[in-house]
């Protein structure tokens, strides 16, 4: 089960919105700083597929203005 994070930069305005979109994905959690002008997502998901697809999904959300991917670790590795 793939553990990642992801630093996300949120599209100026659309903070609000960024935030319950990531809130609704599965097998992750989202933290923000105070002015939500900083995103971390971290995901625990049961399969590389299954992270794949989450991946998939944050490319397709429009209020991101920037993705980074700050972490890979399997702890069954």
């Amino acid at each position: 089960m793939p553990v990642c994070s992801y630093i996300i930069y949120p599209i100026p305005g659309q903070e609000v919105a960024l935030e319950n979109r990531l809130k609704k994905l599965q097998y992750s959690e989202v933290h923000a700083d105070e002015k939500r002008t900083l995103f971390v997502l971290v995901t625990d998901t049961p399969t590389s597929q299954d992270e794949k697809t989450l991946q998939k999904t944050l490319e397709g959300i429009q209020e991101i203005q920037c993705t980074a991917l700050s972490f890979i670790g399997n702890p069954d590795a």
